[in-house]
């Protein structure tokens, strides 16, 4: 498992923030490693353009994400034509 320093915007450069167009229920691993990914392809691939805000939708807090200005790094692997593939 790789460990990623911690990161906020003042310590990483990020892409510019977006019209909050989307409103997604919670902010799990899934959402977030997932459904939130697939708004940055786009993001980055089209002209999308959307930002995301989170309903918390449990009493649960994340003072980790909310630490890192909501930021965080999604790391994909498995195969690809037969071989390892690792996209941090």
């Amino acid at each position: 498992m790789t460990v990623f320093p911690r990161v906020n915007r003042q310590t990483v450069s990020t892409p510019p923030l977006y019209p909050e167009r989307i409103v997604q229920f919670g902010a799990g691993n899934f959402l977030r490693g997932f459904t939130d990914w697939i708004i940055q392809m786009l993001n980055e691939q089209t002209d999308f353009a959307s930002g995301v805000v989170v309903v918390k939708v449990t009493p649960v807090t994340y003072p980790e994400l909310e630490a890192q200005d909501g930021l965080f790094h999604v790391t994909l692997e498995g195969m690809r034509n037969g071989v390892f593939h690792s996209e941090t």
